[in-house]
C-alpha cells in the first residue's frame, strides 16, 4: 500500500531519515520481528537500494526507519518497507513511500 509522497522533496545533497509506522496494521500483542526497505527508481525501473539508501532499517516498536542519501533532480524513488511480525501471529506486510528528489538552487 502506498502509504504517502515525502513532501517537501528531498535535495539530492540531503541525507536524513525516512520513516513509516506500522501501529495500524499491528494486532494487539503484534511486534516486528524483521524488516527490509528497498528502493526503486519509479522513470526506470531500476533498483536503487545501493545508491539512495544507506544503513540497515531500525525498528522502534510500531517504526521502521532508514536514512536517504543521494539522488538527482527530475528521480522519485519508491521505497517499499516490508516487516514480518512475531509468532504466533507471523505476517508480513508492506508500506511504500515515494521520494521525490529536486533541486531548489537558489
Amino acid at each position: 500500500m502506498l502509504v504517502g509522497i515525502l513532501y517537501p522533496s528531498k535535495q539530492a545533497q540531503e541525507t536524513f531519515v525516512v520513516e513509516v509506522d506500522f501501529a495500524a496494521d499491528l494486532s494487539p500483542g503484534e511486534t516486528i520481528q524483521t524488516a527490509t526497505v528497498t528502493a526503486l527508481e519509479r522513470t526506470t525501473g531500476l533498483n536503487s537500494t545501493d545508491t539512495f539508501l544507506s544503513g540497515s532499517p531500525a525498528i522502534d516498536a510500531s517504526t521502521v526507519s532508514i536514512r536517504t542519501v543521494g539522488g538527482t533532480a527530475g528521480e522519485t524513488h519508491r521505497l517499499q518497507f516490508t516487516i514480518h511480525t512475531a509468532a504466533p501471529f507471523s505476517n508480513v506486510i508492506q508500506h511504500e513511500l515515494d521520494v521525490p528528489v529536486e533541486d531548489f538552487q537558489r
